[in-house]
Order: structure tokens, then C-alpha cells, then sequence
């Protein structure tokens, strides 16, 4: 991370500062997985992860696959809260609630996509790693 060893000086000057919540960002397979247990031990703090295209050999998918579905099931799980919400609400209050009903069912279809995904990865991982394990 930028900061290495400095970060928790940085988090107490922001916080000292008024700053209740930052969003730390990781461009490369280490500093996303820093930001990641950053995010994990600090309140308040979040990250966003992400791999530029020239470091993706360096990327430990054993160690990504499991967030990256962890945080999709967190999102599929508040999607099927709104689904649950709109549909209670469809023919109620006219088109704009069928609207977004319609909205919701599409984001949960594309969130199921990636899911599915990202499961097949992780399946063909753990077996790649089984076979070629002593």
C-alpha cells in the first residue's frame, strides 16, 4: 500500500480531521489484498479492489475468488430485499413500481450471472489444485 508501514498514522490524522469513513483503493493484486484487510480490521474503512491488465499474472485467485462472492451474495441478498419490496407494492402505485420491479429483476439476473461465474472459477481452481497437490 502507499502508505506501508505509516497507515495507521494516516488513519489517525483523518479521523483527527473529522474523516469517519475512506475508501482505500488497490490497483494491483497486493494492494487489494491490503486494502481488503484494511477494510476488514479498521471502522470505517472500505475498499474497492481491482487488477490492472499487467499485473494479472500476479493475482492469487484463491485468495480473491472468495471475497469477490462473498461481496456478490451480500449484494444478491439486499437485491432480493428490493425485489420482496417492489413486488409488494406491483399494480399498487402503477408503472413506476412495475418499473422497478423490472429493474431489479434485471440487476439480480446479471448479479446470478457473475455468481455463477465466479463459482465455476473457484470449482476449477480448488480441482486444479487438488490434482496437481502430492
Amino acid at each position: 500500500m502507499r502508505y506501508g508501514g505509516d497507515t495507521k498514522d494516516v488513519l489517525q490524522r483523518a479521523r483527527a480531521a473529522g474523516v469517519s469513513r475512506m475508501t482505500v483503493i488497490g490497483t494491483r493484486a497486493a494492494d487489494s489484498e491490503a486494502a481488503v484487510q484494511l477494510s476488514e480490521h479498521e471502522e470505517g474503512v472500505f475498499c474497492a479492489v481491482g487488477i490492472h491488465p499487467n499485473d494479472v499474472d500476479d493475482v492469487d485467485l484463491g485468495f480473491l475468488l472468495p471475497i469477490l462472492i462473498a461481496d456478490l451474495e451480500k449484494r444478491e441478498n439486499a437485491l432480493q430485499n428490493l425485489r420482496d419490496q417492489a413486488d409488494g407494492i406491483v399494480g399498487q402505485r402503477g408503472s413506476a413500481a412495475d418499473k422497478t420491479a423490472e429493474l431489479v429483476r434485471e440487476a439480480m439476473s446479471a448479479v446470478d450471472g457473475h455468481l455463477d461465474m465466479l463459482r465455476q472459477q473457484e470449482k476449477r481452481l480448488k480441482n486444479n489444485v487438488a490434482t496437481t497437490a502430492p
